[in-house]
């Protein structure tokens, strides 16, 4: 599924529905191929009973897994979004503090982001933590807990900035947790097969002008749906994963406090 996602969103649009149609379409093949009889007669009548309830359940499964994989995409765009704001706040407080390790810190701080941009937004595409971002991040926070304040004001900002560290630690954390996570292989074998089999009671619809519109239609409509929970479903991978911006933004920002 990992490589599919790396396709262009065309080729994956390719993949699915056209399988959908193929299935659908051979099956329709099939069914006209096969001499009509009293079996056949009885199968036909057993497909437009279990057509509707199936097509229920199937579309049903599809729309829940559809209305969480989207809820947990844009969660992991806004937690992004938040992080990058968090540690640009962190930057502000280490600027404000202004005591002797200032300049290592926010050094630290700028590598790790542009690690994030350069090196770790790649290997979560591919399900994993990149260990050389991982170990800046903890330099970083072990600069942070290691400063020490001389006066009143100082204490403020630093008690602010290491708040903000944990916070990042927390919003890191959850980023590389919706990196790694997805929706478990059970569910697509699921979701194919009984897709697979609503297309086939599709194709014992009874021969006229129009039928083979309807199947088609049909077999559209579920390579559609399928292509939106897959391409979805991975939030930092293939062509419609998130991007770095928000990390891109913030280390603008910090480059122009730097000046």
């Amino acid at each position: 599924m990992l490589t599919v996602l790396m396709f262009p969103l065309w080729a994956q649009a390719l993949i699915f529905v056209g399988g959908a149609l193929t299935v659908a379409l051979a099956a329709r093949w099939i069914v006209n191929a096969v001499p009509s009889g009293q079996i056949f007669g009885r199968a036909r009548e057993a497909a437009n009973i279990l057509r509707q309830p199936t097509t229920t359940i199937v579309a049903l499964t599809l729309a829940l897994s559809g209305a969480q994989v989207i809820g947990e995409f844009h969660r992991a765009e806004a937690d992004t979004a938040r992080e990058a704001s968090v540690l640009e706040r962190i930057y502000r407080d280490a600027q404000a503090y202004d005591g002797v390790q200032t300049a290592e810190f926010g050094e630290a701080l700028a590598a790790y982001a542009q690690s994030v941009i350069d090196k770790e937004w790649t290997t979560m595409r591919r399900m994993e933590e990149d260990p050389a971002t991982k170990q800046i991040f903890g330099h970083l926070f072990t600069l942070s807990h290691q400063m020490s304040a001389s006066n009143p004001r100082e204490q403020m900002w630093l008690n602010d900035m290491v708040t903000q560290v944990n916070l990042s630690a927390d919003l890191r954390r959850a980023r590389i947790s919706s990196a790694q996570s997805c929706m478990p292989w059970i569910f697509y074998v699921v979701v194919i097969c009984g897709a697979t089999v609503i297309l086939c009671f599709s194709a014992l619809l009874s021969t006229g002008p129009g039928s083979e519109v309807v199947i088609a239609s049909h077999a559209f409509v579920i390579g559609l749906a399928l292509l939106l929970v897959v391409s979805l479903d991975l939030p930092f991978g293939g062509t419609l994963g998130i991007k770095p911006d928000a990390f891109r933004a913030m280390l603008d920002n910090i480059r122009l406090l730097a000046e």
